[in-house]
């Protein structure tokens, strides 16, 4: 056993000395320049969502991570999402394997879920993680042939559902919304109003669009995106669903308003575990049909590639967990790097 390694969660005594490692895995990180960002995503009462490393008094590695409570106390925190890694691999092996030992001792999560790029697949799976891949579909009212994606070949676009009964509106303020608190019922993780208030109304830099079903004066499903623009070109980014899986297809028409309002080029939506049914019944493509198509996912900077995103699950007796869905907006991926 080395001795002299202490593990802990970021205290604010530490931040300086994480800050100059996190100079070692990116010079320029956003991390170290956007303050604001750094306290919304990682700040609680006690400590830091960051588990540290430390060997003779140095930090060697870290890993962050939350759970839902972090943005809503009086959910559970059984699940527990990883986000940003870092190790100095020349000092000692093994550091991940370490810090989530850790993290598990003290935190005791029914199910751990990350986001695996692709050369820490192998690490992942060697822990336990089971490797799947995102769905990535797409919503296209033009033929256009190419601009921030690239369409060569493809002529299709998507079909407008004549005589749909839907109460869908573009919303800008959800906090003002009385929620129906069942269609937080109909997927796992179970998330809240106050989760999605404060995970994406209060985010600190970005600024996330809204659709709702709204029956009743209560929301009844939510669509959450992003717009990214590059160079004149714009496009939507589903980052969540909240409802039942069949009630995306209430939102086929209010996306062609939404396309038009905001001149885009198209709308696309990574997931895991949502009804591909539903999905191409609402009028969306299923990327992995059109092999010739690029629609990328990084923007800052634009690269002009498909990327395959993964997801790593780790759960206790091997659950399935049937209802599980996860978008972009879970584990960090829709971050302002």
């Amino acid at each position: 056993m080395i001795k002299n390694l202490v593990f802990k969660f970021l205290s604010k005594n530490d931040i300086g000395d994480f800050l100059k490692i996190l100079k070692l895995y990116r010079k320029n990180h956003f991390l170290i320049k956007n303050k604001k960002y750094f306290n919304w995503r990682f700040k609680n009462k006690n400590f830091l969502n960051i588990v540290i490393l430390k060997y003779k008094k140095q930090i060697i590695s870290f890993l962050s991570f939350y759970t839902l409570k972090h943005y809503d106390n009086c959910l559970k925190s059984k699940f527990l999402f990883l986000s940003l890694a870092f190790s100095n691999k020349n000092l000692i092996p093994g550091q991940f394997f370490l810090l989530l030992k850790f993290l598990i001792k003290q935190k005791n999560p029914q199910c751990i879920l990350t986001y695996p790029l692709s050369h820490a697949l192998k690490i992942n799976e060697k822990f336990g993680f089971k490797i799947k891949v995102l769905s990535h579909f797409f919503f296209k009212t033009k033929k256009n042939i190419s601009g921030i994606g690239k369409f060569k070949n493809f002529y299709l676009k998507s079909q407008k559902i004549k005589g749909l009964e839907s109460n869908c509106k573009i919303i800008y303020n959800l906090s003002k919304l009385e929620f129906n608190k069942e269609i937080f019922n109909f997927q796992i993780p179970t998330k809240s109003k106050n989760y999605i208030l404060n995970k994406y109304q209060f985010h600190p830099t970005f600024r996330y669009k809204y659709i709702c079903e709204i029956n009743n004066n209560f929301v009844n499903s939510i669509l959450i995106l992003r717009l990214v623009k590059y160079n004149d070109k714009k496009v939507g980014r589903i980052v969540e669903f909240v409802g039942k899986n069949k009630n995306i297809i209430k939102y086929n028409n209010i996306l062609f308003n939404f396309i038009s309002k905001y001149k885009l080029e198209y709308i696309d939506f990574y997931n895991y575990g949502f009804s591909r049914k539903h999905l191409i019944k609402a009028g969306f493509f299923d990327k992995s049909y059109f092999k010739n198509i690029v629609i990328p996912d990084y923007f800052n900077p634009y690269i002009n590639e498909n990327i395959k995103l993964n997801l790593g699950i780790l759960s206790k007796e091997n659950n399935n967990f049937k209802n599980l869905n996860i978008f972009k907006g879970d584990c960090d991926y829709d971050i302002p790097v």
